[in-house]
């Protein structure tokens, strides 16, 4: 049986100035703290708990995005998979890429990219990608296409 990762959407934020971002859905904020040390003057908190200061607001964002992934974890309630649908075939709208790769979409928001030749004796591969991945698989991408490595 295939492992189910439960996970809490991507975190948005929203800057309001300089030095303080924040998100409307999970209350965590992020402040500048200029009196304090280089390696730590991005301030995290989650409501009134201060959750830790890191030294850039990327390293701050994913501890907020770990703090609400490993809460949802806590409180999420997974129901036994329907025998009719088992969770080896979770996508939907699966579209051939070509190279024996498809590709589709999950109903927990993420890619599943499968290879296979259409015989059951083939070699398959499995991956699953959540929406962290797919957003720094893109943002390879786009790293890639500016220094013209990829078309």
């Amino acid at each position: 049986m295939a492992r189910l990762t439960v996970t809490a959407k991507p975190i948005k934020w929203d800057q309001t100035d300089d030095s303080f971002w924040a998100d409307s859905e999970y209350g965590f904020s992020i402040m500048v703290e200029p009196y304090f040390d280089a390696d730590s003057c991005f301030a995290v908190s989650w409501g009134d708990e201060n959750i830790g200061a890191f030294a850039t607001l990327e390293e701050a964002q994913s501890c907020c995005q770990e703090e609400i992934n490993a809460w949802v974890k806590q409180i999420a309630v997974v129901h036994p998979q329907d025998e009719e649908r088992p969770m080896t075939d979770m996508a939907v709208m699966k579209d051939y890429i070509g190279d024996s790769v498809y590709v589709g979409a999950t109903i927990f928001g993420e890619l599943e990219i499968t290879t296979e030749n259409g015989l059951p004796t083939d070699p398959s591969n499995r991956i699953i990608l959540n929406p962290e991945v797919i957003a720094a698989l893109e943002r390879y991408i786009a790293r890639m296409r500016s220094a013209g490595l990829l078309s």
